[in-house]
């Protein structure tokens, strides 16, 4: 996580590709915490409420953002600040129909002359369609530094279950049955990932790890699509 934000705070212009429930959301809420933290005035927006590239359009949208992340009386105060002491964070980014690649390009411009750090999140498939509709390998969307989030790899699955294991496991449980459990656990993840059953991500693993144990505590229940 470290590194990771090291990397935010180098780059400062950062657009985040990654396919659905690959947890996009839920790290830009800690981005947000930290930016935050780090003494930056930071905004979350949610990009699929961008339909116009205009300056005007774009400041209509984050003001109506703004009200529900801070006090209303505080805006003035926000926009006379500094570039440098403002960041943005846009989930969601390209959801909007009304928008083309060269109006989100445009858009993303419009960004960084209000903050000095951008951090977007956007689906894996508008990575594909900037591609497809250039043909060329440079990406088109902006000069901002493209990224990519990566399936959780089986030391990451491991230190995912071991937390799991230890949050639910009894306090009298002793450590050999902890081990024995995690075993279990790491061995039938693994199974459904190669199997094609589940993507390698938190959302994915977290839901059949609650299956699994749900199965434990109640053979005959029902599920839905995830079961």
């Amino acid at each position: 996580a470290q590194k990771f934000f090291e990397f935010i705070y180098a780059n400062k212009t950062v657009l985040i590709f990654g396919d659905t429930w690959q947890g996009k959301t839920t790290v830009a809420k800690k981005v947000f915490k930290d930016l935050y933290e780090g003494q930056l005035a930071t905004l979350l927006v949610d990009g699929s409420k961008f339909n116009s590239p205009s300056h005007e359009h774009f400041k209509k949208i984050l003001r109506e953002e703004f009200r529900y992340q801070y006090e209303g009386d505080l805006w003035g105060k926000f926009l006379r600040l500094q570039r440098e002491k403002r960041a943005l964070i846009i989930d969601y980014f390209g959801q909007s129909h009304n928008l083309n690649q060269q109006s989100l390009h445009t858009l993303l411009q419009v960004a960084n002359k209000y903050f000095d750090v951008v951090i977007v999140f956007a689906h894996s498939d508008l990575q594909i369609q900037q591609y497809s509709s250039t043909g060329t390998v440079q990406p088109e969307l902006s000069d901002y530094v493209h990224c990519q989030m990566l399936p959780l790899d089986p030391s990451q699955r491991t230190q995912l279950i071991r937390r799991w294991v230890k949050f639910e496991a009894d306090t009298s449980m002793e450590e050999a049955a902890l081990i024995s459990h995690e075993n279990q656990l790491r061995t039938l993840i693994r199974e459904a990932i190669n199997n094609g059953l589940i993507a390698s991500t938190p959302f994915y693993i977290f839901g059949a790890l609650q299956l699994i144990e749900s199965l434990k505590t109640n053979p005959n229940a029902q599920f839905g699509s995830i079961g």
